[in-house]
């Protein structure tokens, strides 16, 4: 726990983005229609999964890149957060039978995420 495991790509046209990610790494993509999200696994030299990573639609102007930490217990790591002085941005929010995330700005002003798995989220 408590390491990188999904990086999150802003892209202005998600299509053109992965054409490029394809060309350049090879990555096979999964769209989600119902977000319009494309999801990508990268693999090792020996097939084990690395980081997994998805691109989505440029939400605002300048949408950093972001990179979320698989986390034990997501409500633990928000409140110690808010202890250490940084701020939670987007509260736990579902992804339905995927699991938990959230947003939060640490004490440098980077943008991150956390991410907790669970099937059973709605």
């Amino acid at each position: 726990m408590n390491i990188i495991t999904h990086v999150e790509i802003p892209a202005e046209d998600i299509n053109r983005a992965r054409k490029f990610y394809s060309g350049l790494f090879d990555w096979d993509f999964q769209l989600f229609e119902e977000m319009n999200y494309l999801m990508f696994q990268s693999r090792n030299e020996d097939g084990s999964a690395m980081v997994s990573g998805g691109i989505l639609p440029r939400q605002v102007e300048n949408h950093p890149v972001t990179n979320y930490v698989n986390v034990e217990d997501i409500d633990t790591t928000a409140k110690k957060i808010e202890e250490l002085g940084g701020k939670v941005v987007t509260p736990k929010t579902a992804v339905p039978g995927m699991g938990w995330f959230l947003h939060f700005v640490d004490t440098e002003g980077n943008l991150l995420a956390l991410w907790k798995n669970d099937a059973e989220a709605k």
